[in-house]
């Protein structure tokens, strides 16, 4: 199974989500990396070997790291969403000392059973 991570941070963005040309390396994404076998398990529960897609997630992350408001943008499959939607809820992500706003995180998981 094969995991592909990126992100978008939205500043009053609107309209279709980006496709990357490559995998950022942004302190948000390293930190799902961290979370990749969660990630996988959380894919695996769908039962289905020929699934592949997108899931988009929106979230807020605090001064402390801490997630909220987790939204479900664009589903991919119901368990697979609920299961992601759930974890990212308990983790917690990087930020800058002395960064004291909310950023809110526009995220694309794209599941592929291919080995690419």
């Amino acid at each position: 199974m094969r995991l592909v991570l990126f992100v978008l941070i939205l500043a009053g963005c609107a309209g279709p989500i980006p496709k990357p040309e490559a995998k950022p390396k942004t302190p948000i994404a390293d930190d799902l990396r961290g979370h990749e076998a969660e990630l996988k398990a959380c894919f695996e529960r769908a039962h289905d070997p020929n699934l592949e897609g997108r899931l988009v997630l929106q979230w807020d992350i605090g001064a402390k790291g801490r997630v909220s408001q987790v939204r479900v943008v664009q589903p991919l499959h119901p368990e697979i969403d609920d299961c992601v939607a759930g974890a990212l809820e308990n983790w917690t992500f990087r930020v800058e000392p002395g960064e004291d706003k909310v950023r809110r995180v526009l995220y694309p998981f794209t599941f592929s059973t291919r080995d690419e």
